[in-house]
């Protein structure tokens, strides 16, 4: 081999390398760019993350401060009407209670359960029974009187008194 062919073969093999060594450097380039980049919208998608959590942690507050102002709005509009409404449902029980005894039909007082008892045990021993009119008749009573005491249960307010006996009218409704 001659000199020359030395020299060419030698300034190839350093041209191969010196072009393996920028290929190397570029894509060292390319790999930290890339790096940075990704470093880059990393920190951006954390930051958007923050500023999301926050935007919501304000309109929860916001939202949590309105239904607080509705509810006070409710209260104050509720509050004046739910005695207008107690006073309303006792006048009316009253009323009832005031028909019921102007009735004076000789039907028992449906919220009585001794006068229930009474009347059931009067009819038990009815020798009518067997006639389908008078039964109908007083089937019919029946059905009224469940009605009427269904009204009085209803009328009771939860404040009442009397509200600790509904177990037992419902007990005879059924």
């Amino acid at each position: 081999m001659s000199n020359t062919q030395k020299s060419a073969a030698t300034t190839n093999k350093t041209g191969k390398a010196k072009k393996k060594r920028e290929e190397e450097a570029r894509r060292l380039r390319e790999e930290e760019e890339a790096r940075v980049r990704a470093e880059i919208a990393e920190k951006e998608r954390i930051e958007n993350e923050k500023r999301l959590a926050e935007e919501r942690a304000i309109v929860a507050k916001e939202i949590n401060e309105l239904r607080r102002r509705e509810l006070s709005e409710f209260y104050e509009f509720i509050l004046p009407r739910q005695d207008e409404a107690h006073d309303l449902r006792e006048k009316q029980r009253e009323e009832f209670q005031w028909k019921r005894v102007m009735q004076c039909d000789g039907t028992p007082d449906p919220s009585s359960l001794l006068e229930i008892n009474t009347f059931i045990s009067l009819w038990r021993d009815e020798q009518q029974r067997i006639n389908v009119e008078y039964t109908m008749k007083q089937t019919n009573l029946v059905l009224s009187l469940i009605k009427e005491l269904y009204h009085v249960i209803n009328s009771i307010s939860n404040d009442s008194p009397e509200n600790e006996r509904i177990p037992i009218y419902k007990n005879v409704c059924t």
